[in-house]
């Protein structure tokens, strides 16, 4: 096989080890990882190559990780399309990921994201 120059994020695609492995080693990358545009891309690694859709407590401890809002809301926006609609609601959402938007326009712009998001 050919050699990307990322072989961190191709091979966390491929690995089929547990879902829990891709979730520690998403973290630890993200953890590390001093770009802001690199961490966008591992974020929709994270939600989008997930062996199995991420939940709920993953995603807010993903939230946890990140410091900036753009990546916070781009995280949810992720995530909210991979949201089972028929088991998950609304409020549901919104009382568990809404506090780890800190800022007031931040979360304003969360609450309408996942206002959107399901319909």
């Amino acid at each position: 096989p050919s050699h990307s120059p990322l072989p961190s994020t191709s091979s966390l695609s491929h690995h089929s080890t547990s879902d829990d492995d891709f979730f520690k080693r998403i973290t630890l990358q993200l953890v590390a990882c001093p770009f802001s545009h690199k961490r966008k891309d591992l974020i929709r690694i994270a939600v989008n190559a997930a062996p199995v859709p991420l939940s709920i407590s993953q995603v807010t401890h993903l939230l946890s990780l990140l410091n900036f809002a753009e990546e916070r809301l781009m995280l949810l926006e992720c995530f909210l399309r991979t949201v089972d609609d028929s088991t998950t609601t609304h409020a549901q959402l919104e009382s568990k990921l809404l506090p780890h938007f800190l800022f007031y326009a931040e979360r304003q712009k969360a609450k309408e994201i996942i206002a959107g998001d399901i319909l």
